[in-house]
Order: structure tokens, then C-alpha cells, then sequence
């Protein structure tokens, strides 16, 4: 399993990856949802995470991790999410999911 939090230009960007023989267990929403809360650690206001086309597994746990389309599939063929971290989401869940801008 990977998950990290980049910040290429000041711009965070999550990345994650999981082995296929943990998936459909929530692991990955949960690295997700702790990398968002990471970033609102350290300040910063919005986060940004792609995924390849094909990739609906990926999209859906950055859709419950509160990630909303924000770029149809670019040049390398990502699709671009991002979350907005200054709401928090209906629950009050303050370090998981949250509100995409």
C-alpha cells in the first residue's frame, strides 16, 4: 500500500495505491481521508488527486472521501478531483471527508 501527499508548486496532490488483495476493505478511503487531514495541517486550503480513466475504484474513494470532478481527462489521460478543506462535511467528521470545492 502507498499513500502520499505532494506538493508540486504549493499545490498538494494525493496519490494512493493499494495492493489488490487489500482493496474493498476501506483502507484506501481511510489513507485518503488521513493525507486531507495531513494537508489541513499543514495549512492548506485545497487538495488535488487524479486517477486514470478506467480507474472507478479509485474514483470512488475519492468520491467518499469528499473529492469532486474537477478535469475531465487531461493529456496523460488523468481525471482530476479535488476537495475543498476549508468546509467541513455534513457530518463533522473533521479530519475525513469534506466538502469539494
Amino acid at each position: 500500500a502507498d499513500a502520499a501527499l505532494s506538493l508540486p508548486d504549493a499545490q498538494p496532490e494525493l496519490r494512493f495505491w493499494l495492493a489488490p488483495d487489500a482493496r474493498g476493505h476501506g483502507f484506501a478511503t481511510e489513507a485518503v481521508r488521513a493525507m486531507i487531514g495531513l494537508a489541513r495541517a499543514l495549512g492548506h486550503r485545497r487538495v488535488l488527486a487524479r486517477h486514470a480513466s478506467g480507474q472507478m475504484a479509485s474514483r470512488r474513494v475519492l468520491e467518499k472521501a469528499g473529492f469532486c470532478l474537477l478535469a475531465e481527462p487531461q493529456a496523460d489521460g488523468g481525471i482530476v478531483h479535488a476537495v475543498n478543506l476549508e468546509t467541513p462535511n455534513d457530518t463533522g467528521d473533521d479530519g475525513g471527508a469534506l466538502r469539494a470545492a
